[in-house]
This record gives C-alpha cells, structure tokens and sequence, in this order.
C-alpha cells in the first residue's frame, strides 16, 4: 500500500513538474523492491535535469550517479564522472575493468586520451604501456619512448627506440636517443654507428662531435679520421690542438702535425704552442727550424 501511494505521488509531482519533490519520492521508491525500470530511466532523466542547473551541487552528481548506477548504464557513469571532473573515480572504474579483463579497446583508448589531460607521467605511462601491447603503433610508441627517456629510464627507452627505428631508420629524434643512451651505458661502438648515421643524413656538427667522442674510445684510426672532419667543417683552437696532438703524441705523424701548429700558431700566439711546433720540428729532423721557433717563442 505504501508503494502505490508513492507511485502516486511521484505520479503527481511529475505532472506538475515539482521535479525535486518527484525525485525524493522516487529515491523513496527505491528503498522498496521491484522498482520499474521506466520510473527509474525517468527519475535519471530528471536527475540530469536538475543537475545542469547545478552542476557543482554534489548531492545532484550524487543522485544522477545512483539512478545511472541502477539502470545498468555504466557508459553515462563514466561520461558524467569526466563531465564533473572527477577523474580519479575514472580511473578506478578504468582499472577495475582492466584487471577484470573487460575493458574495449575502445575504452582503452579513450582512458589514455583522459590520462593525457593530467599531470601524472606515472600513470600516463602505465596507460602507453598497456596500450602498446593492443595498439603497436609507432606513434604510441614514441610518445612511450619520449616518457622513459625523458624520466632517465634508459632501459625501457632503448626497447621502445629499437622498435621504432626498424619501422622509421631515418628518425632522427629516436637516433639521437639511441646515440645517447649506448654511451651512457659505454657501448661506443653502437653510440658511434648512430652519431655516423646521424651526421651522414643531416651534416650537423653536435652529431660529428659525438661520433668523436665514441670513437676516441674505441680506435686511433676512427677517432683520427672523426677528429680530421671535425677541423675541417669547425677548425677551432680546441679542435686544432687536439688534432696535432694527436699526430705528435699518439700517432706520431710529425709532418702532419706541423702545418697544423703552425696555423695555430698564427691564429692563437700562444708560447706553448711555439715549444710544441719547436719540440715536432725536432722529432722530424729540422733542428735548426726547431730552434729558430724557440729562440723566437713569445714572452
């Protein structure tokens, strides 16, 4: 008797559309069994009602959850819960999905476009990764790859880069990344082949120091010929030094060392650059030269 009763009374509240007293009567309904699920779609349709002329009002959200929540509607759930903002409800219900198995691909897609919207690199990761494994896509891929790189998690960034430079072999970004991370981890070699590949395609000198760089730790030979290119397209002090250097101390090619020291010399007049054009001289033979060069040696 007391359900009719309500039943009539929501009845009459709807038809002269006290939409507020019609939902508390309904809410009532809903503590009594056997509610119809054409009272409850339209007590959530009035719920959404009053809510968009409140929306911030809690006990508004409240209701439109409760009555989504009893028609099975799970879709609207999640929808209202982005509407209102509340993300972290989201996420639950995303996760317990997941784990439960049941979650689209569809969804999955979506829940990495919401995770997108915050700042939490965590768990924007976690989303990619899982998305990976449906989605191997290379633009998936690299948005993953930049993460852990950028996060200093060079093992899981290498993986990612490795992928993606067998789809894109001329991606320089993911070059650059993989240069980088086999010389952090000391593999010169590898480091040096993809600062090569690097200067060959686009002729900038960062990577040309790199290879430099990786090779200096691995061959005379490579590090000569790299430090060699390097003069040529950057013949700066330091470089040219370095280059004689090299010829004086390591190779000991005097004859290649002295033009070299002598152009040096007559850019950057610098004494200890006199005593070493005067010490190559001597190694070549020309003792006279050599003491000309340091007899005349600037103060």
């Amino acid at each position: 008797q007391k359900k009719e009763l309500l039943r009539g009374l929501a009845q009459l509240y709807r038809d002269l559309e006290e939409f507020e007293k019609y939902l508390s009567t309904v809410k009532q309904l809903i503590g009594l069994s056997g509610t119809e699920p054409a009272l409850l779609k339209d007590g959530l349709d009035v719920a959404l009602h009053l809510w968009r002329q409140e929306k911030t009002n809690k006990q508004k959200q409240q209701d439109v959850l409760l009555l989504a929540d009893l028609t099975g509607d799970q879709a609207l759930i999640i929808d209202f819960l982005i509407w209102n903002e509340r993300y972290a409800e989201v996420f639950r219900m995303y996760e317990e999905k997941f784990q439960n198995e049941n979650l689209s691909d569809e969804e999955l897609k979506r829940i990495m476009t919401i995770v997108r919207w915050q700042n939490d690199r965590e768990l924007l990761k976690k989303w990619l990764e899982r998305g990976v494994v449906v989605f191997p896509e290379t633009e998936l891929l690299k948005e993953l790859a930049v993460l852990h790189f950028e996060d200093n998690e060079y093992k899981e960034a290498k993986k990612l880069h490795e992928m993606i430079i067998e789809r894109e072999p001329e991606n320089k970004t993911t070059l650059e990344a993989l240069a980088y991370i086999y010389q952090k981890e000391g593999n010169s070699r590898q480091a040096y082949e993809y600062y090569k590949r690097l200067y060959t395609t686009t002729g900038e000198v960062i990577y040309l120091e790199g290879m430099r760089w990786s090779a200096q730790q691995l061959d005379t030979e490579l590090h000569k010929n790299a430090l060699q290119e390097l003069v040529n397209v950057k013949p700066t002090e330091q470089n040219l030094i370095d280059l004689a250097s090299l010829y004086v101390y390591t190779t000991e090619e005097y004859d290649k060392a002295v033009p070299i020291i002598q152009e040096i010399i007559t850019k950057w007049p610098n004494p200890e650059y006199h005593d070493l054009l005067g010490y190559t001289l001597c190694k070549t033979g020309k003792i006279y030269d050599a003491g000309e060069i340091l007899e005349n040696t600037p103060p």
